[in-house]
């Protein structure tokens, strides 16, 4: 849902030039290129604003819609293999990383 909003503001990406970006679960998931959503247990393509495939709540107790447990060797394995080689961030509970200087 918030992709598809995203998508409907026009060029706003641009205005992020020089500020600084956080995003957790399914926001750090739309700054990334492609992802992997717990909740549907669907690959995703985002808005790429980082090179990079991601994968949230990495390791947690986290639970789909249905409330089945993930499988988190299967989840990077079909995330590894999706589409383009780019690095995978695995982010567990509380970690964070900085990416600086990106260019939209």
């Amino acid at each position: 849902m918030l992709l598809n909003i995203l998508h409907t503001c026009g060029d706003w990406a641009h205005g992020l030039d020089g500020k600084v970006v956080a995003g957790t679960s399914a926001g750090a998931e739309i700054l990334s290129k492609y992802s992997y959503n717990l909740d549907t247990s669907e690959l995703s393509e985002n808005l790429g604003l980082l090179p990079i495939k991601f994968i949230p709540h990495w390791q947690s107790d986290y639970k789909d819609i249905k409330n089945n447990s993930v499988d988190w060797k299967k989840v990077y394995h079909e995330l590894k293999n999706y589409k383009e080689d780019l690095e995978i961030v695995t982010l567990r509970e509380g970690e964070f990383k900085v990416y600086e200087n990106i260019t939209v």
